[in-house]
């Protein structure tokens, strides 16, 4: 899956993706090279995005319960 929104790059390495309830954020986990990260994009300012190091973790699925709680599961 590979997308592309104003200051988000389009990126091979998506593992999985998950858009919140409201449609306000996107979380993307990515692997580059064997670090894995749970970013999240703010579309209201793309630049605020954060990021999560999960490590070697494996992730097996991952949504939002709200507009602010995102949920891993591992």
């Amino acid at each position: 899956m590979a997308f592309a929104y104003s200051g988000v790059y389009a990126s091979p390495n998506i593992e999985n993706a998950a858009i919140s309830t409201g449609g306000k954020r996107l979380a993307i986990l990515e692997n580059n090279d064997g670090v894995r990260i749970i970013k999240i994009v703010n579309f209201a300012d793309p630049k605020s995005t954060s990021g999560y190091s999960v490590g070697d973790q494996k992730i097996r699925d991952m949504f939002f319960a709200s507009e602010e709680i995102l949920v891993v599961v591992t």
